[in-house]
């Protein structure tokens, strides 16, 4: 019996958004808002590349697109050499992540196989 929990291509997706937020960390502090490509939303105005992520996962979790989402911040030598990190806010942190996956579990588990 296989339980599907997450899309098929999660790893992927996964990946692409870790080499995303590295790559806005290059750059310090508030990015420029929007560019000529397409409007940003207001609460991004003068915020940094952080707060926009943070803004973002919440959102995502807010309006029921992802059942929770995690943003940790470590810069490289702390990261690295000790596993320190950072977190924003609760609703963003890793327990919550944890927390809502282990319940997503325990429910398929209790529901059984998919007919």
């Amino acid at each position: 019996m296989t339980i599907q929990l997450l899309p098929p291509d999660y790893d992927e997706r996964i990946r692409e958004a870790v080499r995303s937020f590295w790559r806005a960390r290059q750059s310090p502090g508030a990015g420029t808002q929007g560019g000529t490509h397409y409007p940003a939303f207001p609460e991004f105005q003068g915020a940094s590349y952080a707060r926009r992520y943070q803004l973002l996962a919440e959102r995502l979790v807010k309006e029921q697109l992802y059942g929770a989402a995690a943003l940790m911040l470590s810069n490289s030598e702390a990261g690295a050499q000790r596993g320190d990190f950072s977190e924003l806010s609760v609703a963003t942190s890793h327990r919550t992540l944890f927390a809502e996956f282990a319940a997503r579990v325990a429910a398929a588990a209790v529901e059984g196989p998919i007919a």
